[in-house]
């Protein structure tokens, strides 16, 4: 079986901004109607976004709105790896290991993708993006209107360009990603919500991926983990220190905190659906608690001492 050709966005994709907008905090920091030009950029990439204007369209008003030098680009390159979304910084290995299926496609500038993708282990001729034209002074002029990607419905074009063997999987947070399936130059289309999630993208989407891992999983592909754990929710109780937070949502598991402890009843509703309860010492886990517990796996005691937990009851349910 031909593995599939992954065909990934940039920005809110594999980097977790908007490039004409983080240029647009560049190059309009000075700017006395800073504020007000920079929120006409954002509702112009929303409205490409989402298919409410051409792309085409948007990019120009984008550019004569941000009065863009050589210096505000080359400000934001030498730090997109830093912008790197969480699902694809653990999954560098998946890339560079498939290096010659995936390409980039990006209505973005070419030479703001560039150090990510050499990161990955991409080939530069695998980057598909805009190229900016710039006059003798070092100021934006424009783009290469020559490229499809300038325009509307770019995205399809070049890839039917390509001649691609086998399935084609197209990974993206915006309407021009989906209209790449639409138009027939994809086999499926993954809107990637990790960063932003557009609900008419989501419509016209195969699948959801909340993450990298998401997609790799739906597609049977090795990835940093053999399931997404993103699908794993965790419920931590009684202030667990927001250091341990961080640590588990940037491995990709599903968290959500709670200031206090819980009582009985009330932690009998909170748990349905948790895979892993984290608590301290003042939350009681019952026979009950356990007994209404539908997906626990763990519980985990942010405290010295396990108490408050009824350890026959949890090893009768399986529970560690």
């Amino acid at each position: 079986m031909i593995s599939p050709v992954f065909i990934f966005d940039f920005d809110s994709t594999l980097v977790r901004i908007e490039t004409l907008e983080a240029l647009a905090d560049l190059a309009l920091k000075d700017a006395p109607d800073a504020a007000e030009r920079k929120a006409r950029i954002a509702a112009l990439t929303d409205d490409a976004m989402n298919g409410r204007i051409g792309f085409g369209e948007a990019l120009k008003q984008r550019l004569e709105l941000l009065a863009l030098r050589r210096e505000h680009v080359e400000a934001l390159t030498d730090r997109i790896l830093d912008e790197a979304t969480v699902s694809i910084r653990r999954n560098v290995d998946f890339f560079q290991r498939n290096a010659e299926r995936i390409y980039i496609l990006s209505g973005g500038f070419r030479e703001v993708i560039a150090p990510l993708a050499e990161r990955l282990g991409l080939a530069a001729d695998h980057v598909l993006a805009n190229d900016l034209i710039y006059d003798d002074e070092g100021r934006v002029t424009g783009v290469d209107t020559a490229n499809p990607l300038s325009r509307e419905n770019g995205k399809p074009e070049v890839i039917r360009a390509l001649n691609l063997e086998g399935p084609v999987v197209m990974v993206g947070d915006g309407w021009t990603d989906a209209e790449v399936k639409l138009n027939g130059a994809a086999d499926r289309f993954y809107a990637f919500t990790e960063i932003v999630s557009r609900p008419k993208v989501v419509e016209a989407a195969d699948a959801v991926a909340a993450s990298l891992d998401e997609a790799l999983y739906a597609e049977g592909v090795a990835g940093r983990w053999s399931y997404p754990r993103n699908r794993i929710r965790m419920l931590l109780l009684e202030n667990v220190h927001p250091a341990a937070v961080e640590r588990l949502e940037e491995a990709g598991y599903t968290v959500e905190t709670m200031k206090g402890a819980l009582d009985e009843d009330d932690l009998i509703e909170a748990i349905k659906g948790v895979h892993v309860l984290g608590i301290r010492s003042k939350t009681n886990v019952s026979r009950k608690v356990l007994d209404a517990a539908d997906r626990l796996m763990a519980v985990a005691a942010f405290c010295i001492g396990t108490n408050q937990v009824d350890l026959d009851a949890a090893a009768d349910k399986g529970v560690a």
